[in-house]
């Protein structure tokens, strides 16, 4: 669904800072652990079940579940360096990601209501915070909010 809302910030005219603090203000995603009805609504009906259209010919979702688990708004851009710099940026973070993403898979096939903080998380797949989010950001082919 599109929505249009009066005195929203845009990308690449507002600053990052606004445009995260408007999402963050009005976007959340997190599974509700202290309304037991709410927490079965959302377990049953806001998550992806790969179906026979998902799959790509690499086995990856064409609609990109899971989402990589983030703890603020991430503006993504894509790679912004020169072509040597680019080639070497786009294999360090895409084994990144592609790590991220098998361990992902794997939690969430063991017990997809009980994923562990990103902290946690991150600790296992021995990635830091800050070159998760950086890979975050130049692995996208187009603009995107995370």
């Amino acid at each position: 669904m599109l929505l249009c809302i009066t005195d929203a910030p845009v990308l690449d005219s507002s600053t990052d800072l606004q445009i995260r603090s408007f999402v963050d203000c009005y976007q959340t995603c997190r599974v509700p652990d202290k309304d037991d009805e709410l927490r079965t609504l959302v377990m049953n009906v806001q998550k992806h079940t790969h179906s026979k259209s998902c799959p790509l010919q690499d086995g990856s979702c064409r609609f990109s579940f899971p989402h990589v688990p983030v703890d603020r708004t991430i503006i993504a851009r894509g790679a912004t360096s020169g072509p040597t710099e680019l080639l070497m940026e786009y294999h360090l973070t895409s084994n990144l990601m592609r790590k991220v993403t098998q361990l992902l898979d794997i939690y969430l096939q063991e017990d997809a209501e009980n994923v562990l903080p990103l902290t946690d998380f991150l600790k296992q797949a021995d990635v830091s915070h800050d070159m998760y989010e950086w890979a975050i950001s130049v692995t996208v082919n187009r603009k995107k909010l995370f």
